[in-house]
């Protein structure tokens, strides 16, 4: 982490290597007006918040809201003075600061990262197998403190996207609020000392994702709804999206779904390219083609759907749709 005053130009950031080898990154442009937000733990479990503005938002009063799970925590006005936010005033896990203005728009935030002050007991867990067979009986002593409750998920770990090392509680207090890759979750739960806590703040300042979108929140940005309620079956969603250097435009495409029956459906995308199937019943696996057609000829596009498919989604190309004849 590093600070540096903007310039006119874009910057450079180099860096070099134990073995003198170099990366250079530009950094991103500099903006003519705004909001920088700065949060700094103290030793004692208070978060330091201090707010730089340009001229043009010199006399806008403006405010900082601490949210966590969509929840209003904390609110505070913004003075001459840096304001301070007590740890305790916060929930266990990320919590996202904001500064607003009177209208409530959201014009700096930033993750913050609280210890979870009530730790879980300790669980103990043993194998009695000694080797593992397919489809075979696993027994596995667990020993914790009493009155304690615990749950047992048995995965899969070819579709564990965070690995071995999460569980509930890292999902629960860490993992849930972030999107992206995280190499170990549980890592930064392991202890509230000064390594833990500057690595978890990195954490935070590294996700750009928001679970919880202030503009959607107080009405100001459109929530769209990507999956409807599946009361009648299987609903197929997804958009088009134009390929590198074709023109072909996404809206008001006629889309077929062909099943492997050759039964088809059909439907029209929207202005965005977006389209919806709702899936006819089967029985076992099934194939499905997708063929788009506009102003009587097949155009191309690359292809986004709202739900996981196994085996994913391919292109076909015209001879491999074609009937065989002799």
């Amino acid at each position: 982490m590093f600070t540096c005053t903007p310039e006119r130009n874009r910057l450079t950031l180099h860096l070099l290597n134990k073995k003198g080898g170099e990366r250079t990154f530009r950094l991103p442009k500099a903006e003519t007006s705004g909001i920088v937000l700065r949060v700094d733990r103290a030793d004692e479990g208070v978060f330091n918040i201090s707010v730089g503005r340009s001229n043009s938002y010199a006399a806008i009063p403006l405010g900082i809201v601490a949210m966590h799970n969509g929840r209003i925590m904390r609110f505070e006005a913004i003075g001459d003075k840096p304001v301070s936010i007590d740890s305790q005033l916060l929930a266990d896990g990320v919590n996202q600061i904001a500064v607003i203005d009177t209208l409530g728009n959201a014009l700096a935030e930033r993750m913050v990262f609280v210890y979870p002050r009530k730790n879980t007991a300790p669980i103990d867990i043993k194998m009695e197998n000694e080797y593992l067979e397919p489809y075979g009986k696993i027994v596995l002593n667990i020993e914790t403190e009493p009155m304690s409750a615990f749950s047992l998920a048995v995965r899969d770990y070819d579709t564990q996207v965070q690995g071995w090392q999460g569980d509930a509680w890292s999902w629960l207090l860490l993992t849930s609020d972030l999107k992206g890759y995280i190499e170990n979750p549980r890592y930064y739960l392991e202890a509230n000392d000064e390594e833990h806590q500057r690595a978890a703040d990195l954490l935070m300042m590294v996700q750009g994702w928001r679970r919880y979108d202030m503009p959607q929140m107080d009405g100001a940005r459109p929530f769209e709804i990507k999956n409807s309620p599946e009361h009648k079956g299987m609903t197929i969603q997804g958009q088009l999206h134009k390929k590198k250097r074709i023109p072909n435009e996404v809206n008001d495409v006629l889309l077929y779904m062909i099943y492997l029956n050759f039964k088809k459906d059909s439907c029209i995308t929207d202005s965005m390219g977006r389209f919806s199937f709702d899936v006819m019943d089967f029985n076992g696996p099934t194939q499905l083609m997708f063929r788009p057609e506009k102003n009587g000829e097949l155009p191309l596009y690359d292809y986004s759907f709202n739900r996981y498919f196994s085996p994913p989604t391919r292109f076909l190309y015209k001879i491999r749709i074609t009937p065989y004849s002799r």
